[in-house]
């Protein structure tokens, strides 16, 4: 999971944090520092066993809480296009029963779904919401608080916090796949990653668009459809005015 200074293309990375749950540690790499040489470094012996090898290997399952930022921000700096990942993002909403309309947050799934004592799930909140003070402007921070070094304790706990969570939102999201008939949302899951890929891939992705929130649009039922095709024409009419022409 990345920690940018403003999301995506327009802006920079600052800290890659990774999450060996075999060993139950998290680790912080410092982009900001070594830039590319992150992703290009390879192992003791040589073996092509770089980040961004790692990254893009689809053999390797990477998990993720919404892929499309954070691939849009690897693939516009470092030329990263991601592969094997799993959107945990994208399994709670497959399993969640109607309405599919908006995706789900990561702080909502954690409190809500991961297993977690209440305590525990107060203590991950409170992290979350000191490291906001620090870095988000609209609550008196800055981002640039990703780039000091060394980091504030805070800081370090914030960017470990997402991910420590992400194992057991995994296993209550894929307990619940395994039990539904058929394989049909596995594959939407599996189909529609590889499309969130491709659009943060291209030219045109927007990653601060309010439809980022909406949830895969053939995934809805058709009232929650209807609603959201009426929603695309008013904004279009409010774009374009109300006296132009919609082709």
């Amino acid at each position: 999971m990345t920690r940018r200074i403003n999301l995506g293309r327009s802006g920079s990375i600052s800290i890659i944090s990774l999450y060996i749950p075999s060993e139950r540690k998290v680790y912080l790499l410092d982009i900001f520092r070594l830039g590319e040489k992150a992703f290009s470094s390879v192992d003791l012996y040589g073996r092509d066993y770089s980040l961004k090898s790692i990254l893009e290997s689809p053999t390797i399952l990477k998990g993720f809480f919404d892929i499309r930022n954070d691939s849009d921000a690897l693939f516009s700096h470092y030329g990263v296009a991601v592969d094997g990942i799993v959107d945990i993002q994208l399994m709670e909403i497959a399993t969640r029963r109607n309405p599919k309309k908006f995706l789900s947050g990561l702080g909502n799934c954690v409190l809500r779904d991961a297993v977690m004592s209440p305590r525990e799930k107060t203590e991950w909140k409170l992290v979350k919401e000191n490291g906001r003070r620090l870095f988000a402007p609209e609550a008196g921070g800055r981002y640039e608080v990703f780039n000091e070094r060394p980091m504030q304790p805070i800081m370090m706990k914030y960017c470990a916090g997402d991910l420590v969570a992400l194992p057991d939102l995994f296993w209550v999201y894929d307990t619940k796949l395994q039990r539904l008939p058929g394989t049909l949302w596995r594959d939407r899951v599996r189909d529609e990653t590889k499309k969130r890929i491709e659009m943060s891939q291209s030219p045109v992705f927007d990653g601060k668009s309010r439809k980022m929130a909406q949830g895969p649009h053939g995934w809805m039922n058709g009232s929650e459809r209807r609603i959201m095709e009426e929603q695309d024409l008013r904004d279009l009419v409010r774009k374009f005015g109300s006296g132009g022409r919609i082709i």
